[in-house]
């Protein structure tokens, strides 16, 4: 493990030789462009949500998003533990608008509204010249490695979620599943046929500011698996960066552009759902050098990516580094982890019986599938796991003296949040 340190947004891993070529790509959280966002692109009125971006953009030589919602009209929704999300077909234009090369399919919401949405949604993006990973017609296809060809460079592009609706199976269209030991070995071969290979996961604890034992395993595991980078995201929140023998490795990159309904949302501008990061990664042939990390707010209503101002950036990359240095403090970060255990645990077993089978109503199968999420997507099962240990070892109460540090950092304390009305 080699831990470094961010300089202004920077972090430097090695230098390029004067004969190496190079290539930058750029790597954005979770998009779903809904609500607000979704009515000024069908009013034709969404030319400046990433007007601020565009020159960022423009000057890097591949530009990668995670789409997380079907683009359909379809009202199928499929039934599921947590909300169903989907957007308007005519938002494919802020993706188009943007020239992204690349859309990241695996995650939790491709398949909210069932298997012909997931083919449409790719279809669409194909049409538009947007290449997709992570998602497919069936199992096989949705694990498929994207290759891209740029620069003289062979890219890898592999895509994961954690196991939680709207997976692809043998049969059906949907996300690619996380399954790390399936994943080495596709990582592996992808790795031995490209110059750079690059794994994006979607999974982690919502909220939840640094990263469980089970991500930095699974995810340093990837790395020595030949990983030239390996980035996280759906947390809605940002988490630490670390350089594992080498590799990268962005544990969560935050919301990109993603808002509420106005009745929903929230209004405290300090809520780190409405501020993530974007991250610049330069390669050579087979190694990563740096990670440049691009902070952004689309606060307070979801109409305008905005980049922060000097003095805002550097308040970031001073809370970056907090993070990514208790992530490798491998005590402290467990310390935080059982913290979270022990608030989160209790909701997850709270009233949580599942109901006589076989299941007769819909209302039966809701309560089913939530207690179904709960041991089958790997997060919550992860809670769920360490909440029992700390019950069986009395030690819940003890834990919980982590969480007014965990609420500290839960806080985006910075001077252009209290700038934006």
């Amino acid at each position: 493990m080699i831990t470094q340190t961010i300089e202004n947004g920077m972090l430097s891993i090695r230098s390029a030789k004067k004969s190496e070529e190079t290539i930058e790509i750029f790597f954005t959280g979770d998009l779903c462009p809904r609500a607000r966002t979704e009515k000024l692109l069908t009013d034709g009125k969404g030319d400046d949500i990433l007007s601020e971006l565009m020159p960022i953009l423009s000057g890097c030589d591949l530009t990668v998003t995670n789409l997380e919602t079907p683009l359909t009209h379809a009202d199928t929704p499929i039934l599921k533990s947590g909300p169903n999300l989907k957007v308007d077909p005519k938002c494919i234009s802020l993706l188009k608008n943007a020239q992204f090369d690349i859309a990241l399919l695996a995650n939790n919401h491709i398949g909210d509204f069932g298997t012909k949405p997931v083919m449409e949604t790719i279809e669409l993006l194909s049409k538009n010249k947007i290449k997709t990973v992570g998602a497919g017609s069936n199992l096989k296809d949705a694990r498929k490695p994207l290759f891209v060809r740029k620069k003289g460079f062979k890219t890898a592009f592999l895509n994961y979620a954690e196991n939680e609706f709207g997976g692809a199976t043998e049969n059906k269209p949907g996300a690619s599943p996380l399954d790390p030991m399936e994943n080495i070995a596709e990582i592996k071969a992808a790795s031995q046929k490209a110059d750079v290979t690059i794994v994006v996961i979607h999974g982690g604890n919502e909220r939840n500011p640094i990263p469980s034992p089970r991500m930095k395993k699974t995810y340093r595991a990837f790395a020595d698996a030949g990983a030239t980078a390996v980035i996280s995201i759906h947390t809605h929140c940002p988490q630490g960066i670390e350089v594992w023998n080498g590799v990268p490795i962005i544990y969560s990159l935050g919301n990109f552009l993603f808002d509420w309904p106005p009745e929903r949302a929230e209004k405290n501008a300090t809520s780190f759902w409405w501020t993530g990061y974007n991250a610049k990664l330069t390669f050579t042939k087979g190694a990563a050098l740096s990670v440049e990390a691009i902070p952004i707010t689309f606060a307070p209503d979801g109409q305008k990516v905005r980049l922060f101002d000097e003095k805002s950036k550097k308040q970031f990359f001073k809370y970056l580094s907090k993070l990514s240095d208790i992530l490798i403090d491998e005590k402290e970060s467990k310390a935080y982890w059982e913290a979270w255990c022990a608030k989160m645990g209790a909701g997850l077993t709270k009233d949580r019986t599942f109901p006589q089978l076989p299941v007769k109503t819909e209302e039966d199968m809701k309560k089913a599938l939530v207690v179904r999420n709960i041991f089958t997507c790997e997060t919550h099962n992860e809670v769920l796991t360490t909440f029992m240990r700390l019950v069986e070892e009395n030690r819940v109460e003890a834990a919980m003296k982590y969480l007014p540090k965990i609420e500290k950092l839960q806080k985006a304390d910075f001077d252009i949040l209290k700038k934006i009305k």
